[in-house]
């Protein structure tokens, strides 16, 4: 909701402190705070302030549980593809395997203390 456009280059000084820097045909973001002064000198919204915003999306993914096997898989498959790839960015300065990116193999959030464990247990079965 707080994104709004100028017709004209303008700064926009409030009574709560915040100053708002407008440049011609720009989007800039507006504290909730300020919306009214910006309102007040003409900027434009870019959603209606009384829209309706859902925050949620319509079709949420389930949630899908994992067994403790079916989650040691897909850490192996990942951390294989990692070892294969050999990428640095792929590694931390430790050694270990980025959280990131065994996230984006995996599709599942990562701890680092689970993170740990199972590269262990990569390192021990190899």
């Amino acid at each position: 909701m707080p994104w709004f456009s100028l017709h004209r280059t303008h700064t926009l000084s409030t009574t709560t402190g915040h100053v708002i820097n407008f440049v011609k045909g720009e989007v800039t973001w507006v504290p909730d705070v300020a919306v009214p002064f910006a309102v007040a000198i003409g900027a434009v919204p870019t959603v209606p302030l009384d829209a309706d915003l859902d925050p949620l999306p319509a079709d949420p993914k389930p949630l899908v549980s994992l067994s403790p096997a079916e989650r040691e898989e897909k850490y192996f498959e990942a951390f294989a593809t990692i070892v294969n790839r050999g990428r640095r960015d792929d590694f931390l300065a430790s050694g270990l395997p980025h959280i990131k990116k065994i996230e984006e193999l995996t599709g599942m959030q990562v701890a680092a203390s689970e993170r740990d464990e199972m590269w262990q247990k990569y390192q021990d079965s190899k």
